[in-house]
């Protein structure tokens, strides 16, 4: 949980991801930090460096008050991709 910047440091470690059999990434479905990634933006490129959405570990709804003072809709996902090559089809 890296509140918005996942992307930016799966990004940064793209080698030390080349290692690894899997990652949990929490991901938000609405925005909620500005400028952060959505979970289809995450999906995308997590697949173009070789990862697969395997599964959906936890998923979270509530509300949240923005910072206009306005209830708003929160939704995150706990999230696991696997390395594709270890993945039996």
């Amino acid at each position: 949980d890296t509140q918005g910047s996942e992307l930016d440091i799966i990004k940064g470690g793209r080698e030390l991801f080349k290692k690894v059999k899997g990652v949990i990434i929490e991901e938000n479905i609405y925005r909620y930090n500005f400028g952060a990634p959505l979970h289809e933006e995450i999906k995308n490129y997590m697949d173009s460096i070789g990862f697969k959405l395997v599964g959906l570990l936890d998923d979270k709804q509530y509300n949240i008050t923005n910072r206009n003072g306005e209830i708003a809709p929160h939704h995150e996902i706990d999230t696991l991709y696997i390395r594709k090559e270890f993945i039996k089809e």
